[in-house]
């Protein structure tokens, strides 16, 4: 065997090397991607619940004369992350469900629900879960602390 037969073997080598460290590093910032907008929505989720722990009578605009933007928990909720690092126009449903909706008095709890339409950027995880999103839910609850 003569050293002239192995010519290019690094070079291939380096290319299969390099395609798994990327896909890998991908996929590394792909789930971190995922985890700060979960985060990001349970902090929206939260603000949602703690705007309506304090106006439980405005959950959504269609809900009085005095609930129309941003006087309410359903912009507040979809509004909380202000610098575009979560794209609002993916926020599927929030949800603000009151213990008692009818007359909620101090004490009661309001909770708020949403979800959130991710996109995977990585081809493994496409493939992975046979969909090129998942959806992404948070709640938060709080006492209502004014009526």
């Amino acid at each position: 065997m003569r050293i002239g037969e192995e010519r290019g073997q690094g070079i291939v080598e380096l290319a299969l090397g390099m395609t798994v460290l990327i896909l890998l590093i991908m996929g590394i910032a792909d789930l971190g991607r995922a985890y700060f907008t979960y985060v990001a929505l349970g902090n929206a989720a939260g603000e949602g619940a703690s705007y309506g722990s304090f106006y439980p009578g405005c959950p959504y605009a269609s809900s009085g004369a005095s609930c129309a933007d941003p006087d309410n928990v359903d912009y507040r909720t979809r509004h909380e992350s202000q610098q575009g690092l979560v794209d609002t126009s993916k926020i599927t449903n929030v949800a603000v469900d009151l213990s008692d909706p009818v007359s909620p008095g101090i004490g009661d709890t309001i909770t708020v629900t949403l979800s959130y339409e991710y996109d995977w950027i990585t081809p493994f995880f496409r493939s992975f879960t046979g969909r090129q999103n998942i959806q992404l839910q948070a709640t938060a609850v709080q006492p209502v602390r004014s009526n």
